[in-house]
């Protein structure tokens, strides 16, 4: 749940870092624009190395690159009516949300029909990944919203 905007002028930046390359920023910042109008705009990125490796490939599997945005403008009206215009931007662009085939999921694997599909077969290691192809996560989502 998002912060609505408020007439006190207010705002934070933090980054956070960690194995695998992370690096997370997210910032903030709000307050009065006029007498009537307030806002708040925020941001968020998250950008990680891959946690596997496409054993096929040589890939990273699993990695991040996040990105969203949020704007609220609310306009006052008067002491007792007042109206919301929020909109948001989200990006993903990053080799997650791959499906993990592993051998324990298919007993007897030398059945026809109950192997990993794509040249690869079964990976080895607990977060082996191993496909021709890799996994890919390509979006992007926007909204204007009137809450």
């Amino acid at each position: 749940i998002t912060a609505k905007p408020t007439e006190a002028t207010e705002g934070y930046v933090r980054f956070t870092g960690g194995n695998y390359g992370l690096f997370q920023s997210a910032a903030a910042a709000g307050g009065a624009i006029s007498d009537r109008v307030w806002g708040r705009f925020a941001l968020q990125t998250i950008n990680r190395n891959g946690y596997a490796t496409n054993q096929v490939t040589g890939n990273d599997v699993d990695d991040a690159n996040r990105k969203a945005f949020r704007g609220q403008l609310l306009f006052k009206a008067s002491d007792s009516v007042d109206f919301l215009l929020a909109a948001e931007y989200g990006s993903e662009k990053d080799a997650a949300n791959g499906f993990y085939f592993k051998r324990e999921t298919f007993p007897g694997s030398n059945k026809p029909g109950a192997i990993a599909p794509g040249i690869g077969g079964f990976p080895s290691g607990e977060r082996g990944y191993a496909s021709n192809v890799d996994p890919e996560n390509d979006r992007e989502t926007w909204s204007i919203r009137v809450p």
